[in-house]
């Protein structure tokens, strides 16, 4: 849910605008519903159950999907491994499902490369010959991009009968579907829509004049109450971020966490470089652990103005220590050169990422050199501990023959969407400024007063990635990851 994605989203028509589109609204976990409503396929797997679609076709589309196409093109044949450095170790399976796969595969292998000399080239090089990303506007693409892609393709499909405002569709569709014609509609127009004035208008009424339009920062503006608002408003951080976890060292609630935001601007960006923890900190959680109340954040920083920061940001008219409860700073030496500066200025998002894939997990774990006996008898219990949540969030949202349980949990935030498409379908700012508040509320800050949930995907299903999360010793494979070019 980014803005890169946004911008990507009116970019392109079809595959491309869904593909970016969809990754924003990514919450509304109904576009997955209707992906498998589709292929309408169920299987059992051990004693869990996992909803798994069967191969998804496309839409024609220029672009994205052309490497496809091409090894769709160059046949279903039984191809036999016979190089020097792929030979046969097995009976293939010839079924066309997995022959797709292979050849999908196999389109980016480079058999000439010794893979124990350069396995990068041996697996990469004829993909890369193939996909010039620079045309498609993106900043990277891989074999997990192009399933994302036919996920979204076929989402889209779906959604053309779709009727916004039929009640014979469940609301999540139709909040969907709102969402998806206006940014097809917004990418037809002739000229693209102007959101200057409603951002401007908003900037007012949060008693913020603008320095480049000859504006005098007014005296009596609380600058970290503004920041508050922004966050809650758009989903992004301005100098400092927040974001709602368990509780590392007592999982039994969650907590607000502290972070620091962006770094990108030109005449602080030295100072900032210099304050801000590097990658390889942010993932040593112990270090990032200090937990804090709100009147120590008001000792020991005094100059950032916490209480109006969280009062925006968490929409509450008091609040007190018992009400925030505790808070851990995550980067102390950040805030304490922030707490340092005499006035503040927005930044850009900082996208914090540092998630373990833990497929590795069972494997290495079991290696017999780097750990040692008792470690790895601790290691293990972890990992046979582990929470799977696999395919769809039955449990949040129920099966596919009722929708009760996901629209009641879309209404309150998304529902707004409809009204603003009925009052002007070419309006995709408000309604991905809808979708933004709604995202950052329903998604991550209403957690706060809610106890924490290892069951919970943390993202959309209709999201191709696979994610490990360590405080709470759960891995998350949503069912878009089932695709045919990542698994059979």
């Amino acid at each position: 849910m980014t803005k890169q994605h946004l911008t990507a989203s009116c970019s392109y028509i079809s595959i491309p605008v869904t593909a970016s589109l969809l990754l924003v609204i990514a919450s509304l976990v109904f576009n997955v519903l209707i992906f498998v409503r589709i292929k309408n396929d169920e299987r059992q797997s051990a004693s869990v159950n996992i909803f798994l679609p069967h191969d998804v076709k496309p839409l024609e589309s220029q672009g994205y999907l052309e490497l496809w196409k091409e090894s769709k093109a160059q046949g279903l044949s039984q191809n036999q491994n016979n190089t020097v450095f792929c030979p046969n170790y097995a009976q293939a399976n010839y079924s066309l499902p997995w022959q797709e796969a292979a050849n999908i595969l196999r389109s980016g292998l480079d058999e000439r490369v010794d893979p124990c000399e350069n396995f990068y080239a041996f697996t990469c090089n004829s993909f890369m010959s193939k996909v010039n990303i620079t045309n498609l506007h993106l900043d990277e693409f891989g074999t997990s991009s192009l399933a994302q892609v036919r996920v979204y393709a076929a989402i889209a499909n779906a959604l053309k009968d779709v009727d916004v405002n039929d009640t014979k569709w469940f609301e999540t569709e139709r909040i969907t579907k709102a969402a998806y014609d206006a940014c097809v509609i917004n990418k037809e127009l002739e000229f693209g829509q102007d959101a200057s004035e409603d951002i401007y208008k908003h900037l007012q009424d949060l008693n913020v004049n603008v320095p480049f339009l000859n504006q005098t920062i007014k005296d009596d503006l609380d600058i970290f109450a503004a920041i508050g608002a922004i966050e809650r408003t758009y989903g992004f951080g301005a100098l400092l971020q927040s974001s709602v976890n368990v509780d590392y060292k007592n999982i039994s609630q969650n907590v607000l966490y502290v972070s620091q935001a962006a770094d990108e601007v030109v005449h602080l960006e030295i100072q900032i470089a210099k304050a801000s923890w590097p990658k390889r900190e942010m993932s040593k959680h112990t270090e990032q652990y200090n937990p804090h109340t709100l009147e120590s954040l008001e000792r020991i920083y005094p100059n950032i103005g916490w209480r109006s920061y969280f009062k925006k940001l968490l929409d509450l008219k008091n609040l007190d220590g018992g009400t925030l409860g505790k808070v851990i700073v995550t980067q102390p030496s950040y805030f304490a050169w922030l707490n340092s500066m005499l006035t503040a200025q927005q930044f850009e998002k900082r996208a914090l990422v540092n998630h373990i894939i833990t497929e590795l997990l069972f494997d290495i774990i079991k290696l017999p050199n780097w750990m040692s006996s008792e470690t790895k008898k601790f290691a293990l219990k972890k990992a046979e501990g582990i929470r799977r949540n696999l395919g769809w969030p039955l449990q949040l949202f129920g099966d596919f023959k009722n929708s009760s349980s996901i629209d009641s949990y879309h209404k309150k935030d998304y529902y707004a969407v409809i009204d603003a498409y009925n009052t002007n379908n070419e309006d995709f700012y408000t309604m991905m400024k809808i979708l933004k508040t709604a995202l950052k509320n329903r998604e991550d800050l209403r957690k706060l007063k809610e106890k924490p949930n290892r069951k919970r995907f943390e993202y959309s299903p209709a999201k191709v990635q696979i994610k490990y999360k360590p405080e709470k010793n759960s891995i998350t494979i949503p069912l878009a990851s089932f695709d045919s070019i990542l698994y059979k």
